[in-house]
């Protein structure tokens, strides 16, 4: 059941650049609300009548928790909302997701703002750590980096950060797999740094769950 009207203001802080988080008092959502499903929240400027669906990262038994990332108006007003100030809101809307037994261990995988939907999801599965519908894992490819040029005093690539592989990246993916190999059941495969034929040997060896394997 949908439910509409106004929510407190718990919590709004700035976790990172341009990117915030809403703690909401609302009882009634937080009752019925699953993993996956989302709330509308109407700016207070009523001649902005658009509102913005914003998918539930956490809810507890009196209030929902959103992630949203100043894009317009209408999200830096939500911005600037304080403690208990008011906010119009509608839901939970949608499906959500699945919920896979608790038995079943799980890789949530995400990125960006399709993070924050599925921490809810890990959270009512205790043995979450790969959506259930995944045959295996590839792991890694290339890393985020930078290079600045100190005589031009400007970032060496066009878009200032890009991928970084090489030899250079081998201990971080080979450390990747080892962690990944030893918390799922699904074939991993392993990559990145790899230059001659003993670092082929070297991820298996990180691959062995026991010193039998």
């Amino acid at each position: 059941m949908n439910t509409y009207g106004l929510a407190t203001i718990v919590k709004n802080e700035e976790i990172t650049a341009g990117i915030w988080k809403m703690e909401l008092a609302a009882s009634e959502i937080a009752h019925t609300a699953e993993p996956g499903q989302f709330i509308m929240l109407y700016p207070l400027d009523k001649r902005n009548l658009l509102a913005r669906p914003t998918s539930l990262s956490a809810i507890s038994e009196k209030s929902v928790t959103i992630v949203y990332r100043i894009a317009g108006k209408g999200t830096k007003q939500f911005s600037q909302l304080q403690k208990n100030d008011s906010i119009r809101i509608m839901g939970p809307l949608g499906n959500g997701f699945t919920l896979p037994d608790q038995a079943t261990k799980s890789i949530v995988v995400g990125g960006g703002l399709g993070i924050p939907p599925l921490l809810e999801l890990s959270n009512r599965n205790s043995k979450s750590c790969c959506f259930w519908w995944a045959d295996a894992i590839s792991l890694i490819n290339t890393l985020r980096g930078m290079k600045v040029d100190i005589h031009k005093r400007k970032p060496v690539l066009a878009n200032r950060i890009g991928g970084y592989s090489g030899p250079g990246i081998m201990p971080v993916a080979l450390r990747m797999v080892y962690e990944v190999c030893h918390s799922v059941d699904v074939p991993v495969i392993g990559m990145g740094g790899i230059s001659i034929y003993e670092d082929d040997n070297t991820f298996i060896f990180a691959s062995l769950r026991t010193a039998g394997d």
